[in-house]
């Protein structure tokens, strides 16, 4: 994915969880202070008022009950300023309580000097004013307590669902995808979530893929193992050797050896189109015909590979087919004849007399492509005599096809001149040689294909 699509992804909409969380809590708390104030305020109000009154009543009724009382002795009026009001304390009753004594000195003509006895300690609501503070207090702290616990619910509320998508994805089922409804850090967790589930998905389905493609690579590596002959014919008077090493993507490539009534011994070597298992059932198919036909046809190796083409052209798919090089050899004169349906690699002939390769390939289609008139037109044979000395190799396309870890190919003239320098050698001394050459030259870059071969060289 691109980054810009991911820088997308997270901008989301909708404020952040704490912001909305703080907001919330902010507002209750500003609409309960509110409330909370305002009543407060009446109450302080009527308390004050009600503590207002009850000083003016208790005052004037005192007043009146102790208008001889013996304050009066104690109270200078030339010592209180005209038009002032002052304050003392004094006693009443029999001494044992207080009150504030406050005289107004009037200096008009006729006018009476007032007095007013105010009882310490009249009017004094703080108790209940406090209790008033405190239940007020109280009262918030629950509708705060209250409102946290509703945005909190509410914040919980798609997290619950969130753990609960989780707990379906994580049972396995990677196609679910969130419910949940929100905005800011919740909308992006949930998007997180079904990306994540997505990934899982495909993780998933890779892993399937890979674990059927492995299985296919081993059911082909199987098959293409059935397919490669068990032991090395023994022909007096020649040394014979096959090698077939696979690649990590086997096909239905393969050589043989076919045994004769008459004595003769046939070499083959044919390349299949596809890999895996399709090309693998093919090449088994394949097989299985051509050893049939070819063991049993005597001279007649054109009506052998003429009916196996009649007989896979009806068996494989559209786009398949295989390619077949055969040399059968009469050991006593060293007479090989020589058939090939398509096969891109000649025989190769190393000479004895001349030290020199030469190369056999008569025309011919692939096997499979056509049920019989353009392949049994353009089939034909060759011949040539085995000297003493001389060696033949036959071989798929795999050996030409090598790449080395730079990407060179190592072509037809970097195997003539591997199989060159080895002619000398044992038929098996001369295949581990060219194998070791092109593994050599491939280094750690693995074979594209498997390589087939087979070599035989006559005694001199």
């Amino acid at each position: 994915m691109a980054r810009g699509s991911n820088e997308h992804d997270i901008r989301v909409g909708g404020l952040k969880l704490g912001a909305r969380f703080a907001l919330t809590t902010s507002a209750v708390v500003v609409v309960v202070m509110s409330i909370a104030g305002f009543l407060l305020y009446n109450a302080a109000t009527q308390a004050t008022q009600n503590a207002r009154s009850s000083v003016i009543v208790e005052s004037m009724e005192l007043t009146a009950k102790e208008a001889d009382g013996p304050w009066n002795r104690m109270v200078d009026w030339d010592q209180v300023r005209p038009g002032e009001v002052s304050r003392m304390k004094v006693t009443y009753g029999e001494g044992e309580s207080e009150a504030n004594l406050y005289l107004y000195r009037n200096d008009a003509e006729g006018a009476q000097n007032q007095h007013l006895l105010v009882p310490v300690g009249s009017g004094d609501k703080s108790e209940d004013l406090l209790r008033l503070i405190v239940g007020v207090i109280i009262v918030v702290l629950i509708a705060v307590a209250f409102a946290s616990l509703l945005v909190a619910k509410q914040a919980s509320r798609p997290l619950e669902k969130l753990v609960n998508d989780i707990r379906q994805i994580a049972r396995g089922d990677f196609n679910h995808r969130t419910r949940v409804k929100a905005g800011g850090e919740i909308a992006l967790l949930a998007r997180t979530v079904d990306r994540m589930a997505s990934s899982l998905a495909e993780a998933q389905d890779a892993e399937i893929e890979l674990e059927m493609k492995e299985r296919e690579m081993e059911v082909a590596s199987e098959v293409r193992d059935a397919l490669l002959p068990q032991a090395m014919p023994l022909v007096a008077g020649y040394d014979i050797a096959g090698e077939h090493q696979g690649c990590p993507e086997p096909g239905g490539d393969f050589h043989d050896f076919v045994e004769t009534a008459a004595g003769e011994v046939g070499l083959l070597v044919c390349g299949v189109s596809g890999k895996g298992v399709p090309g693998a059932l093919v090449g088994a198919t394949a097989r299985a015909y051509l050893r049939t036909e070819l063991a049993s046809c005597g001279e007649d190796i054109s009506g052998a590979f003429k009916r196996v083409n009649r007989h896979l052209a009806g068996d494989v798919g559209d786009g398949m087919f295989v390619t077949a090089l055969y040399a059968l050899l009469q050991p006593e004169t060293g007479h090989v004849r020589l058939a090939c349906a398509g096969h891109k690699v000649p025989l190769i002939r190393h000479a004895a007399a001349d030290g020199k390769l030469h190369r056999h390939h008569p025309d011919g289609f692939a096997l499979g492509f056509d049920e019989g008139p353009v392949f049994d037109q353009t089939l034909q044979l060759a011949s040539f005599e085995m000297e003493p000395g001389d060696r033949v190799i036959l071989a798929n396309t795999g050996p030409a096809q090598v790449t080395s870890e730079e990407g060179e190919v190592i072509g037809d003239q970097g195997l003539y001149k591997l199989l060159v320098r080895y002619s000398g050698e044992t038929s098996e001394m001369m295949l581990d040689g060219v194998l070791m050459g092109l593994e050599s030259f491939a280094g750690e870059e693995p074979y594209p294909n498997d390589l087939s071969l087979i070599t035989i060289r006559r005694e001199a």
